[in-house]
């Protein structure tokens, strides 16, 4: 990492030219990265098929960025998930390359955007490319729950891997309406679950199949007005740290709202789920834990073997 003094001269340059100025280099490291990786169904593609397939990744990025929508990237992560699971991918191995693409992505913004512009620039990459791999775990559940069934009396599951498939998040086009699992999870179970949950965007055919009557107020809403609804709530709050918590609340309910409201009002967020709000509620953290999110390990878990 260059010294700080150099990092103040550097020219006012775009996130966009940025990143289409180190696409080749972007990629090489990328490339690099997943070598390493030792990932079985890449490295039997071979290097210029999984280059091409980070080239066309890192172009979707980039044009999520420049059009301020990720319903490309979106509907490409579900139609891979699709082409990667009929290959017997393992989830892991596709959100390895998501992942070292964003590592040499976020280099580059290290190494080449102005300070005060560090902050904002990654906060996109990392919005943009957390709902493409929010949207492949999403279908990979869907398609393990559907594994057992009899594809011969469902042919709906059969389908070719090139035919362009609805984003996951999409309001009238959720996966779980055309992939409907064995052992269909309802009820109280899917609003529990923030990778599944859409609060009242639930349809009211959806309502029906998933046992959703009665759970939810019969109003139904699109993510659009979910989203203007969630932001004229938190404008209500005058802390920064209260708003904090307010999002992270809203992520563990319902993460696609959180993504898309992210992505909608990055500037706006920015300060509060980074610098300098998250040094806050680091130094809070005691105070404002709600839900278990990852691994945590302290001191007195050494040579204690995981659960």
């Amino acid at each position: 990492m260059e010294p700080e003094h150099k990092r103040e001269e550097l020219p006012k340059t775009s996130l966009i030219e940025v990143l289409r100025a180190k696409a080749e280099t972007v990629l090489d490291e990328a490339l690099l990265e997943l070598q390493h990786a030792h990932l079985e169904h890449y490295l039997a593609d071979g290097q210029l098929r999984a280059r091409e397939r980070l080239g066309q990744l890192l172009e979707l990025t980039i044009s999520a960025l420049e059009r301020r929508s990720a319903d490309a990237i979106i509907s490409y992560a579900s139609t891979i998930a699709h082409e990667r699971f009929a290959r017997s991918y393992r989830l892991s191995e596709v959100q390895t390359s998501f992942n070292v693409l964003q590592e040499a992505l976020w280099r580059q913004v290290l190494a080449l955007v102005s300070k005060d512009e560090i902050a904002h620039s990654l906060g996109l990459v990392v919005a943009v490319l957390d709902m493409a791999k929010d949207t492949l775990a999403r279908t990979y559940v869907h398609l393990t729950a559907t594994r057992g069934e009899n594809q011969e009396s469902n042919p709906r599951q059969v389908q070719h891997p090139t035919m362009k498939r609805p984003s996951p998040l999409h309001e009238e086009n959720r996966m779980s309406d055309r992939f409907p699992p064995t052992h269909p999870v309802t009820g109280a179970t899917v609003l529990q679950d923030p990778m599944l949950n859409k609060g009242t965007g639930f349809s009211a055919q959806e309502r029906d199949r998933l046992g959703l009557r009665g759970l939810l107020p019969p109003k139904v809403h699109t993510q659009d007005a979910q989203v203007q609804r969630f932001m004229q709530n938190l404008a209500r709050v005058d802390d920064p740290l209260q708003k904090y918590v307010t999002l992270t609340a809203l992520q563990d309910r319902n993460e696609a709202l959180f993504y898309r409201v992210l992505l909608d009002y990055i500037d706006e967020l920015m300060p509060i789920i980074y610098t300098p709000t998250v040094g806050a509620a680091c130094q809070q953290y005691g105070h404002i834990f709600r839900r278990p999110r990852g691994l945590y390990i302290s001191a007195e878990d050494r040579g204690i073997a995981a659960m």
